[in-house]
């Protein structure tokens, strides 16, 4: 059904003059796209049902603003990426609920988090997968700014404009939860390879990680 949706709206979307490579490209993206839009419905209904849509908005926010440059793993199945998703943003609504930080805590949280997400950027960013490769230098360059400068607006939002911790801590939350997917051992268990490294030979690794 999905299959045949996405190759539908691939024959509507694509070119004559595209290439085999770009026609995959762009499949791949419809594909999650149609895989995509029932998981966020049943995610606003189940985040309706607990009562905390507000809390999604924030999370999804961040996601949008930070991981979009940022990138990291991809699931291999739609039910898998679904549950997955679902666990991870209700981990980052109800964690900072649950431990309910103190200001102090909420400030070396602050600045542990942000420290390693300066290494996240430096070391992996943007975290690809095969299926869409980011191999030309100047948008991995452009992605590695894009996050740093996403990194330090969603800091000020949350240390000057917010004024309520548990919606300060949940956007820290999800920032280090999207750092977190970007890290070789989650690669590792979640069975995906990075695709600079995928195409790109050895030797060239050293330039493209830029």
């Amino acid at each position: 059904m999905i299959e045949q949706i996405s190759n539908n709206l691939l024959k509507l979307l694509s070119d004559e003059k595209d290439t085999c490579e770009q026609k995959e490209i762009l499949l791949f993206g419809i594909t999650r796209i149609v895989e995509d839009v029932p998981k966020y419905i049943a995610l606003i209904l189940i985040s309706l049902f607990l009562g905390v849509i507000k809390e999604l908005a924030i999370v999804y926010g961040v996601i949008i603003t930070y991981k979009s440059f940022v990138g990291g793993v991809h699931l291999k199945t739609n039910i898998g990426c679904f549950v997955w998703t679902l666990i991870s943003n209700l981990a980052c609504i109800y964690i900072p609920m649950l431990l309910d930080f103190a200001i102090k805590e909420l400030t070396l949280m602050y600045i542990i988090v942000y420290v390693f997400s300066i290494y996240i950027i430096i070391t992996y960013v943007p975290a690809d997968v095969p299926e869409i490769p980011i191999v030309n230098k100047k948008r991995r360059i452009r992605d590695k700014i894009m996050s740093f400068i996403m990194l330090n607006m969603l800091y000020l939002i949350a240390i000057l404009f917010i004024k309520n911790t548990y919606y300060s801590s949940i956007i820290i939350i999800t920032i280090f939860n999207i750092d977190i997917m970007t890290i070789r051992l989650i690669y590792k268990l979640f069975k995906n390879e990075y695709g600079y490294e995928t195409y790109i030979p050895k030797s060239c690794w050293l330039w493209i990680r830029i």
